[in-house]
């Protein structure tokens, strides 16, 4: 995230707005025979100073191409992970309640 704001020159490190996020669940599996899954749900909270603006939580879930045989499975999986983060960071960003909690 702090990539995303300082790509977007809206990132101050000395800002008053913070957000903090707190992993709920973190989870890709590749028991699928031909297919794995993962999922993402995060609790972000976005504070001004003391006054919370937000508290929410997000989800992410993918679906992804696996195999059956493990060494394969299993690397296939961490190439994934990106995708999931990918895919959370989207729905915050989406998300009406979030861009008015970190404007001015």
């Amino acid at each position: 995230m702090r990539a995303d704001l300082k790509e977007i020159s809206v990132y101050d490190e000395a800002g008053a707005t913070r957000v903090d996020a707190v992993i709920l669940r973190n989870e890709v599996s590749v028991d699928g025979v031909a297919t794995g899954t993962s999922d993402m749900r995060v609790e972000l909270t976005v504070s001004r100073g003391e006054v919370r603006r937000l508290q929410k939580i997000y989800e992410a879930h993918t679906k992804f191409d696996s195999a059956f045989a493990g060494a394969i499975a299993i690397t296939t999986g961490r190439i994934e992970y990106p995708n999931l983060v990918r895919a959370l960071l989207r729905n915050v960003y989406s998300d009406p309640a979030f861009v008015s909690a970190v404007s001015k």
